[in-house]
């Protein structure tokens, strides 16, 4: 039986603003964030055309501890079929956003950002199966 090896790296891009908490802004306007998983095939740390990973489990969470104790403190989506999970229309602040071992992988990465007002924040997990 072949065993899988997964490693999650994780890469954040900001479009307008700053995920750190120190230029943490609140203006009363939500914002977005936008989780990305794929396959990284060729091992280059780049979603490369083709490197899909659809169907994984990805959530976030706006309180608590972070990582987040129990899934029940996480809400979760599936990526669609180009990889990407998007969460909308969500309260400035502090959220952890995680990969969530779904039993497939056994393997969990988790990220904490400070989303601020009207900022669409993406967070990509890179998937290396050996």
């Amino acid at each position: 039986m072949k065993k899988i090896l997964v490693l999650i790296l994780v890469f954040v891009a900001v479009f307008s603003g700053c995920s750190r908490k120190t230029d943490f802004v609140d203006n009363g306007q939500p914002g977005t964030i936008r989780v990305v998983v794929y396959n990284d095939e060729n091992d280059n740390n780049f979603k490369d055309e083709g490197e899909v990973a659809g169907g994984e489990l990805v959530g976030i969470s706006h309180k608590g501890a972070c990582p987040p104790p129990t899934r029940d403190n996480t809400t979760s989506m599936e990526t669609a079929d180009n990889g990407e999970a998007i969460f909308e229309n969500l309260t400035p602040g502090r959220y952890c956003v995680v990969y969530l071992d779904d039993g497939r992988h056994g393997s969990k990465a988790v990220y904490e950002v400070y989303l601020s007002s009207e900022e669409i924040l993406s967070i990509g997990f890179a998937i290396i199966r050996d």
